[in-house]
């Protein structure tokens, strides 16, 4: 007569799932790279210095007793 089904799964049945499951993640992945690779907005990241050291000739005020500047030992930077 007929087997009832124990509830288990076969080997064959098992192979089955694992290369169903395979199959679907490697389309998944396909469909996320390509969209990854789209023409739509990228994020883009970038960093810059600017120099803010005065001119050595804009250190020269009327009237002033203090001693001038004659060269910069340093450059002020300020990221941007």
């Amino acid at each position: 007569m007929f087997k009832k089904p124990s509830g288990r799964l076969t080997d064959m049945q098992i192979q089955h799932c694992l290369i169903f499951t395979k199959l679907c993640l490697a389309f998944v992945s396909i469909a996320l790279n390509n969209a990854a690779m789209a023409d739509g907005p990228m994020f883009k990241a970038g960093a810059a210095m600017s120099n803010i050291t005065p001119s050595i000739a804009s250190n020269q005020t009327a009237g002033s007793s203090r001693r001038q500047a004659t060269h910069v030992h340093d450059e002020l930077h300020l990221p941007v």
